[in-house]
This record gives structure tokens, C-alpha cells and sequence, in this order.
């Protein structure tokens, strides 16, 4: 019987992005974002929406996601809602994102999301911290 030969592959890691992360330059960003779970896959227990933010420091952003410090690992695939703030008003846009991957960095949790169907106030609010960063 002709099987074909599964390829290697690695989770993407802050050291390995994987080949299909990275499509748009990321900017050094350190500031706290409030965000919560949304779904998690795979858990035993239902999922539900979570009423209350946990902080996170992001680490980088750039238009396609961001890499955040966590207070908790998380599974690829976890999607999540984080508070950016907007440019139209003192507050913050929420954003959904995907989690693409998790690592343990010095012993601390930080994630990689990729942003999911970005409102037209979010796009704009994450452009112009872009530009204010770079």
C-alpha cells in the first residue's frame, strides 16, 4: 500500500513562529490589556463566556495579532476578546483573537493571537498605535 510520508511539524513558538505567522511587522508595545476567554477547545467542562477581565502585558503588536504575557497557559485555538484602546474615544475597542501559540517564558505564560474579523474602529485604533510605535 502507497502511504504518504506525514511531514515534520513543530507548534509555533515566540523562537519558532511557524511558517504561516508573521505577515505583518510586530512593534515592541508593553502596556496592560485587559482580556478574556471567550472558548476554550477541547475542554471537558462547558465553555462559557466569561464575565470578568484578567490583565495581560502585551509584549509586541502589529496588525495581524499581538504576543501578550498571561496569567495562565492556554491551548492553540482558544479564542479570546482583548480591550485596545480606541482612538475615537478614551476607552477601548474589544478585539477577538485567536490563540496561535503558547510558550513558557522565565516561567511566565505568553501567548501569540492572531486577530479575528477586526470592526473598522479596531483596525483604525490598532493602525494608529502602529504608527505611534514605529
Amino acid at each position: 500500500m502507497n502511504q504518504k510520508k506525514k511531514a515534520k511539524t513543530t507548534s509555533p513558538t515566540p523562537a519558532n513562529p511557524g511558517p504561516e505567522a508573521r505577515t505583518a511587522p510586530r512593534f515592541g508595545f508593553e502596556g496592560n490589556l485587559p482580556y478574556r476567554v471567550l472558548i476554550e477547545p477541547n475542554k471537558e467542562e462547558a465553555n462559557r463566556l466569561e464575565t470578568q477581565y484578567r490583565e495581560s502585558v502585551a509584549k509586541n503588536i502589529s496588525l495581524g495579532g499581538l504576543c501578550m504575557k498571561v496569567d495562565e497557559d492556554m491551548r492553540p485555538g482558544t479564542l479570546i476578546e482583548v480591550q485596545i484602546p480606541s482612538v475615537f474615544s478614551d476607552g477601548a475597542v474589544s478585539v477577538q483573537a485567536q490563540v496561535m501559540w503558547c510558550d513558557m517564558i522565565k516561567k511566565d505564560p505568553y501567548i501569540g493571537v492572531a486577530f479575528q474579523s477586526l470592526t473598522d474602529e479596531a483596525s483604525v485604533s490598532i493602525q494608529k498605535l502602529i504608527r505611534q510605535l514605529g
